[in-house]
């Protein structure tokens, strides 16, 4: 797949052609169609394994990686969270004293708390 001024010429190894995408949102679909002419093929028939240039890759992998780091995070946090929060309990802090020191309403302490 190559990418010029005017959109993407995308190789389909298929059917030894090649198609033409004006964006990245149309490739697998015109990658699809053209294999369907050449094949006589559905589309349901038709499972494509698309190969991104090395740069859209890399990239991708440092988005999906960010991503997972994200959801680690925020797991984390959800769970220093509760456990600060049932210790500042312990400590005899009220729902709405806990809200305050860490910045969130007293409801929101209180599910928090429940769940």
């Amino acid at each position: 797949m190559n990418s010029d001024a005017h959109g993407w010429a995308l190789e389909v190894p298929a059917v030894d052609r090649v198609a033409f995408a004006r964006n990245i949102r149309d490739v697998a679909e015109k990658s699809t169609d053209l294999i369907c002419a050449v094949t006589g093929l559905g589309a349901a028939d038709i499972a494509l394994d698309i190969t991104w240039p090395l740069p859209i890759m890399e990239t991708l992998h440092r988005i999906d990686e960010a991503r997972r780091h994200r959801r680690r995070a925020q797991a984390n946090e959800a769970e220093t969270l509760r456990d600060g929060i049932r210790q500042l309990r312990e400590c005899g802090a009220s729902y709405r004293d806990v809200g305050a020191l860490v910045g969130l309403s007293h409801q929101r302490i209180h599910q928090l708390s429940e769940g």
